[in-house]
C-alpha cells in the first residue's frame, strides 16, 4: 500500500480498452482516464462514514452504485436500479486479492467492473491498514 497519490492502476479489458484508474487528491473519489487523457468514469462516495458511493460511466449517463452487502466482510454489490450486476469481494489478510462473481458478463461495461474491483481492493487496503494501526497501537 502506497500513498494516495501512488494507489493508481492501469486496466485493461480482452475487447482492447485501456484505462488508468487514480485516486482524487483529497477526496474517496477516484477518476478513470482513457488511452485519449479523457475522464472515462468517476466514482464519488456516500459520505466520509458511508461505505459505498455511486460511479457514472461518461458519455452513457447511466448511474451505478458500489453497495456494502455484508457488515463483516469487504463485499460490495454492483447495482443499477433495482438489479444487482456483480458481487466484489477482497480475499486474503492484506486486502489485495479480488474476487468478482458477475451473472452476465457480456451485459457489463468492462471498465465498470475493473473500477468495482478497483475501488472493492482500496477499500480492503484501507480496512487492512486500519486494523494493522490498531493491532499495533
Amino acid at each position: 500500500m502506497g500513498k494516495w497519490h501512488q494507489r493508481g492502476a492501469r486496466v485493461s479489458s480482452v475487447t482492447g480498452g485501456r484505462w488508468e484508474l487514480r485516486p482524487r487528491a483529497w477526496s474517496s473519489g477516484a477518476t478513470a482516464i482513457d488511452a485519449t487523457g479523457a475522464e472515462a468514469a468517476t466514482y464519488e462516495p456516500h459520505g466520509a462514514l458511508k461505505r459505498g458511493g455511486e460511479i457514472l460511466l461518461a458519455g452513457g449517463g447511466e448511474r451505478y452504485e458500489l453497495k456494502p452487502s455484508s457488515n463483516w466482510r469487504n463485499r460490495y454489490a454492483l447495482w443499477t436500479g433495482e438489479t444487482e450486476l456483480a458481487a466484489v469481494e477482497t480475499k486474503g489478510w492484506s486486502g489485495q486479492e479480488v474476487a468478482l462473481d458477475v451473472s452476465d458478463v457480456s451485459s457489463v461495461d468492462p471498465l465498470l467492473l475493473l473500477m468495482a474491483c478497483y475501488l472493492v481492493r482500496r477499500f480492503g487496503e484501507d480496512s487492512a491498514a486500519a486494523s494493522a494501526a490498531v493491532a499495533t497501537g
